[in-house]
């Protein structure tokens, strides 16, 4: 078994990926997703001797709280290897003076079918947001309907420019098509313009309907907001009505790194942007970026919800910004049929980032788990963490809960009633053995309730499209938070 890589190792093996994403110079630091990640060696506080339990989770403290756990201590030698492990980061509660500047840029939908109320209340939240900035930030406002425009460009929201910037947004008048990518693009140069490494670099797009003009495939649109973060710029997207592509939406934010919203009518588009704005506020840590190091023997199965890459044995998450309390949870499923008798390390983790609160220091933090291979069948049933079981069941639900949507939304009622009643023996079961808690109880009405619209609303209706949007963010929420569940 090997003994984990040096920190010049880790480095070094990082610059292969970067080489991989992109030309870089031997002497250069890797630059992913936006993110030049500080990885570390950290120091074990488990006892090393033979005899000693292996350590199934590891805790580091600072404005960002890192905390991994795997499912399982021991392995029966023989067996399938397989194992779950979750990477739990929660941000400090803080409610200081002290915030990184904001570099914004606004996108309205402006395409014929935001008439009427929807741009009427797209442009009175627009107002608001720009009312809760002050002369330390920056704003863009663009619109787009077939054509594309920037009503203000990028500048500082100090109150000489905000009668401006109202009356720019006062002046935007809904026609044409949907130019999704010109607008977003043309927010994305105004950001870039003043581009701040110091500063929380944002676009927020906002869209009524699907894409029918310029890059219009789902792929091409995620590799816009990929894009963006490779240049340091997350991005946050908000859905309005029931017309509008959903999942390109949530993958754009969730490749992008921020947030996504679903906004059901149009008067709730004010509370979508009050809530991000207040997020972004009260962020306490950029350029977040989190290592995933396997010991040698140890394969990634599957990592759940979050875009990463991998090069070798070496997992790459960018997690942008972290607000006040903001939770992030990650779950990996791996594969450890390999290993031999005895214990060792199952993995590293290293979590780099930006702290806000302290100043813009750099902060990095790590944790170690260690698995164990025994002959012992009795052993194995020692050593089963039920926090990292629960994690894998609120997973679970939430991808079946989409599957269903899939299903419900393509016209097959049927079949996604099937894929909620299976998920729900699957997590009953689970809830017995494990005693997993009222949470699961409740959510296991909910998908009674979804079961009994489903079976009520034809897959056209509006409320039946209203569920599907609804329920599909649910899922998407609860993939990356699990105080979402």
């Amino acid at each position: 078994m090997k003994k984990f890589a040096s920190i010049a190792a880790v480095v070094g093996l990082l610059l292969a990926a970067a080489i991989y994403y992109g030309s870089l110079k031997k002497d250069q630091q890797p630059v992913i997703d936006g993110v030049q990640p500080v990885v570390t060696t950290p120091t074990p506080t488990v006892d090393d001797r033979k005899d000693a339990p292996p350590n199934v989770d590891g805790t580091s403290e600072g404005t960002l709280k890192l905390a991994s756990t795997s499912s399982n201590g021991y392995l029966e030698v023989g067996a399938d290897g397989e194992l779950y492990a979750t990477i739990d980061i929660q941000a400090m509660k803080y409610s200081g003076a002290k915030r990184p500047p904001l570099n914004l840029a606004i996108v309205i939908d402006r395409s014929g079918s935001m008439a009427g109320d929807k741009i009427v209340k797209a442009k009175n939240a627009a107002r608001r947001l720009v009312d809760r900035l002050d002369q330390n930030d920056r704003v863009a406002i663009v619109s787009y309907g077939s054509d594309v425009k920037v009503d203000f460009a990028s500048g500082p929201a100090n109150s000489g420019n905000r009668a401006q910037m109202h009356y720019a947004i006062d002046n935007i008048v809904q026609s044409g098509g949907t130019n999704l990518s010109g607008g977003f693009e043309r927010g994305l140069t105004e950001v870039m313009r003043w581009g701040n490494t110091g500063a929380v670099n944002r676009v927020i797009l906002m869209s009524d309907g699907n894409a029918n003009i310029g890059v219009v495939s789902s792929d091409g649109l995620e590799n816009l907001s990929r894009d963006a973060l490779k240049r340091g710029v997350s991005v946050s997207t908000i859905g309005v009505g029931l017309d509008y592509n959903e999942d390109v939406m949530t993958r754009m934010a969730n490749v992008g790194a921020g947030n996504y919203y679903f906004v059901d009518n149009s008067m709730a588009i004010a509370a979508a942007f009050d809530k991000e704005i207040k997020s972004l506020s009260s962020t306490v840590a950029r350029n977040t970026a989190l290592v995933i190091d396997l010991a040698e023997g140890v394969e990634l199965s599957e990592l759940f919800g979050f875009p990463y890459q991998q090069v070798d044995d070496k997992i790459m998450i960018s997690l942008a910004e972290f607000y006040s309390e903001q939770s992030k949870n990650v779950l990996l499923k791996l594969k450890a049929d390999t290993l031999e008798v005895g214990k060792d390390k199952l993995m590293n983790v290293s979590l780099s980032y930006t702290d806000v609160v302290q100043s813009d220091n750099q902060a990095n933090q790590s944790v170690a788990l260690d698995i164990a291979v025994t002959e012992d069948a009795a052993l194995v049933a020692t050593l089963v963490n039920t926090h990292v079981i629960s994690r894998v069941q609120q997973v679970e639900v939430a991808q079946s809960m989409q599957k269903a949507m899939d299903a419900y939304g393509s016209g097959d009622s049927s079949a996604a009633i099937k894929i909620i009643e299976r998920q729900q023996v699957r997590t009953r079961a689970a809830n017995t053995r494990y005693k997993l808690g009222g949470d699961f109880d409740r959510v296991d009405e909910e998908l009674n309730v979804m079961n009994a619209e489903m079976g009520r609303n034809a897959p056209s209706s509006a409320p039946a499209k209203r569920m599907v949007k609804r329920k599909k963010a649910r899922s998407n929420y609860i993939m990356f938070d699990s105080s979402e569940f």
